[in-house]
């Protein structure tokens, strides 16, 4: 049996959830920042990929979340990760994606930060 077809599909599907997520369609659930800049993403998508996310959804229907002292670009970062399960960490944004995915409980994208920084 070939497995590697239903992984490619959903692989396609997450990939077509984030051109939709681009192209401003159906967002529901936003993450925001001290300044007020915020980065707009699907729900499910969302909390599937942040414990915090999802808990904060079911409890009370907040659809938005401020993150402290998260840059906008890490903000993005973060989100596109939730799609892709990528992040292009640099020395300059490793510090503030990983404290982004500390407080939304992201255990990969933490561990892939942690990992970056042993590393270089």
């Amino acid at each position: 049996m070939d497995n590697t077809r239903p992984q490619a599909g959903f692989t396609e599907r997450f990939r077509q959830m984030n051109e939709m997520r681009k192209n401003k369609k159906l967002l529901d659930f936003a993450l925001v920042n001290n300044n007020g800049e915020q980065v707009w993403g699907h729900w499910l998508v969302m909390a599937s990929m942040s414990p915090l996310i999802e808990e904060i959804a079911m409890s009370n229907g907040e659809r938005r979340l401020l993150l402290k002292n998260i840059s906008a670009e890490s903000l993005e970062h973060i989100v596109n990760y939730m799609y892709t399960i990528e992040v292009n960490l640099t020395r300059d944004n490793v510090d503030n994606i990983l404290a982004g995915a500390s407080q939304l409980r992201m255990r990969y994208l933490q561990e892939a930060c942690l990992d970056f920084l042993e590393n270089n």
